[in-house]
């Protein structure tokens, strides 16, 4: 782990920049693999990724090709072969789900296996997870700029998670740990968090041999030295485990405890699955049309696998099963697609209740109900509609109240980016 100092902000200057100065000799080779991913699962020709899209079910595709490639193992009835062809076969987990505008959907998740080596931990598992649903066009849902329809890339959300999810399965193929390794790419995250619901309630392994799930949702926005993973708080062993992922990296790793969170270990962690959560802050990119390729941090998400990998061999090491630790209550509202209004902000995906005094704004929409009342990026929501909020959990029970054309009251502290903070009561016409 690297500690603050001139190395650090040199690091950090960089990535501040727009990129990694030096680098971009740094893992190149993963950068370019990254990159590759990216373009293709992102691409035009994938459409948008809907889920039960054309390029929902290219996508998956793709994804057990590679699985294939890669050498993995399928999973039937919990048990574990060697996959023949076709191997988009083999690997779905397939399912169908009613969307929110009324269609019924025919979607799959994708599902591989690596063996693990360790005849006493072979049988306990880890879940790597990354979902590669998207918005489509933009016209069904979740949208923050519909109108007119476009494809939504979803380079960053979250062809960056599959990307990272694809190398990581190549990965330890070739260099196998003490545990199984059992990958997961979901397909219905945006519209409710589906697959990965349909996923734990049709485990393919005994779910009391599951000692963690980790997710990626979101990696290609580093833009700083320090990374945050959440989940610290969900086992007993888990905050030992995370101690020195960031050797190497050149990143200082820090944590928060929580287990909860709007993507699809809220699903593992309302089983009582302990969860690592790895994301990166939101831009203003952040689903819309401008969510491209061309936009994310590739060196970053190379530092980013770098951590991921030191991560499952770290809790891959730990001697027998793990014990969960609750932070808090799952909340019911923890799903995507449920809201009949949309403010234009993302509070903080990670923040869990500390005693600390509201939510930080990690993202608010120029042109959105939020910006226009005079919310802006960085500063801190304290009350909505008189309820306190510490996590975000908080603002997703309230926002999952509020109707079109009502005025929400938001009481906040504004100003934080610019060092003149006031405490604000801003309303917000729905």
């Amino acid at each position: 782990m690297v500690r603050k100092g001139w190395r650090a902000v040199a690091l950090g200057a960089a990535l501040l920049s727009g990129g990694v100065a030096s680098a971009a000799d740094w893992r190149p080779a993963d950068t370019l693999r990254l990159r590759q991913t990216v373009e293709y699962i992102a691409s035009e020709r994938m459409a948008g990724r809907l889920t039960g899209s054309a390029g929902d079910s290219l996508t998956a595709d793709y994804i057990a090709s590679r699985f294939a490639e890669g050498g993995l193992m399928a999973l039937e009835n919990g048990q574990a072969y060697r996959a023949g062809m076709p191997p988009q076969q083999v690997f779905w987990q397939p399912y169908r789900m009613r969307a929110s505008w009324g269609d019924s959907l025919s979607t799959r998740n994708v599902v591989g296996l690596v063996q693990g080596t360790d005849a006493a931990l072979q049988h306990r598992y880890i879940v790597v997870g990354a979902h590669f649903d998207h918005l489509g066009l933009g016209d069904k849902a979740g949208s923050l700029r519909p109108n007119p329809p476009a494809v939504h890339y979803g380079a960053d959300d979250n062809a960056s998670g599959v990307a990272a999810l694809l190398e990581l399965a190549d990965y330890f193929a070739a260099h196998p740990v003490a545990r199984t390794l059992v990958f997961v790419a979901f397909s219905g995250e945006e519209i409710g968090l589906c697959g990965s619901t349909y996923f734990v309630e049709h485990l393919p392994v005994p779910q009391e041999r599951i000692d963690l799930m980790i997710n990626m949702d979101m990696l290609g926005g580093l833009r700083d030295t320090v990374f945050t993973v959440s989940g610290a708080g969900t086992a007993r062993e888990a905050a030992g485990v995370l101690a020195d992922v960031g050797e190497g990296s050149g990143l200082q790793v820090n944590t928060i405890a929580g287990g909860h969170g709007p993507s699809d270990h809220a699903a593992f962690y309302a089983r009582e699955i302990p969860v690592f959560f790895f994301a990166t802050p939101p831009t203003q990119s952040y689903h819309t049309p401008d969510d491209r390729p061309e936009t994310l941090c590739y060196e970053g998400m190379a530092r980013l696998l770098h951590v991921l990998r030191n991560t499952v061999k770290a809790a891959s090491r730990v001697g027998g099963a793990w014990h969960f630790t609750s932070t808090g209550s799952a909340a019911p509202t923890m799903t995507k697609g449920k809201f009949k209004v949309t403010l234009g902000l993302m509070p903080d995906i990670n923040a869990t209740a500390d005693g600390s005094e509201g939510l930080k704004a990690m993202l608010v929409v120029e042109g959105k109900p939020a910006y226009k009342a005079g919310l802006r990026t960085g500063d801190r929501l304290l009350r909505l509609n008189g309820v306190p909020l510490h996590t975000i959990e908080d603002y997703m029970r309230v926002l999952e109240t509020l109707q079109a054309g009502e005025t929400a009251e938001l009481e906040a502290e504004c100003g934080l980016a610019d060092g003149h903070a006031e405490r604000r009561t801003l309303y917000i016409p729905l």
